[in-house]
């Protein structure tokens, strides 16, 4: 817990450091399609939001911290019926974009999430809580691209690959993997 509270609070503040130097603010949104490696079952659709923060490096260069809420997950069937692993991540991307096009953008870059609750949900809306079999914290490598369609709306397509392993006392390795689809509107 007191781990958790350190790099929440390090996170906290980053985020304040980028929103002072960020030279555009918006928030931005929309659909996840997840999985969980090593899982064998269907992806979880479910959403993320949150605010990004985005300064020009130099020409043609851009780098986009943002603050994530993130629903992942994997849908899957066991004996006594189907089931939804339902995680929820508050991640941290810094995203390093690359304009090709005035108007359009790839970008890369690593992110950082942080499990905000975990469990598994039945078809009968029963859910247990399984924090304590995932780890407290998950890496994990974006790529993306992006369309400005005008200065105030952009939409994007981002895939993250998970880098660590999310499960806790497990012989499996399990990466959380989510594909992002999405819409960012500029603030100022």
């Amino acid at each position: 817990m007191k781990k958790t509270i350190m790099v929440m609070s390090t996170l906290g503040m980053i985020c304040l450091f980028m929103t002072a130097k960020a030279q555009t603010v918006g928030a931005k949104g929309g659909f996840n399609i997840s999985d969980v490696s090593g899982m064998n079952g269907n992806s979880r659709v479910s959403g993320h939001a949150g605010l990004y923060f985005n300064s020009v490096l130099g020409k043609g260069w851009a780098i986009q911290p943002e603050l994530l809420y993130s629903g992942e997950g994997e849908k899957y069937h066991t004996a006594l019926g189907d089931r939804v692993l339902a995680l929820s991540y508050i991640n941290v991307p810094v995203m390093f974009q690359y304009y090709p096009a005035k108007q359009v953008y790839v970008e890369f870059g690593p992110q950082l999430g942080v499990l905000a609750s975990a469990g598994v949900k039945d078809t009968n809306g029963n859910k247990v809580d399984v924090r304590n079999d995932y780890s407290r914290f998950a890496m994990s490598a974006g790529l993306g691209v992006g369309i400005k369609a005008t200065d105030q709306v952009g939409f994007n397509a981002r895939y993250n690959f998970g880098l660590t392993d999310i499960t806790v006392n497990n012989n499996a390795v399990n990466y959380s993997n989510c594909l992002q689809l999405g819409i960012a509107v500029r603030i100022n």
